[in-house]
């Protein structure tokens, strides 16, 4: 039995958290950029943790999802409008 194996390659990207903001190391690696539209407070509670190419981020009642993996969205015959960029999509109220 022949197996094939499809390599995958894994990026890691440094995510920081200062002064209110959510900045991201994106395309030089060194360099940090403000994730648009995401605001913390730091001066409360924050945690942060990595799974699925997402960075998760809760934040007293902020709760909030970082996708770096740009994944697609194929829509269906319930959607009357397709989401906008900053969308919150949840389930059971989305579309």
């Amino acid at each position: 039995m022949a197996v094939s194996i499809d390599p995958q390659a894994s990026i890691k990207r440094l995510v920081a958290v200062a002064n209110n903001t959510v900045f991201t190391e994106r395309a030089v690696a060194g360099t940090l950029t403000q994730v648009a539209g995401l605001t913390v407070d730091t001066s409360d509670n924050l945690n942060m943790f990595s799974g699925l190419q997402k960075a998760f981020i809760v934040n007293g009642t902020i709760l909030k999802i970082v996708d770096f993996s740009n994944t697609k969205i194929t829509l269906n015959s319930a959607w009357t409008t397709a989401p906008t960029r900053g969308t919150t999509l949840t389930g059971g109220d989305s579309g």
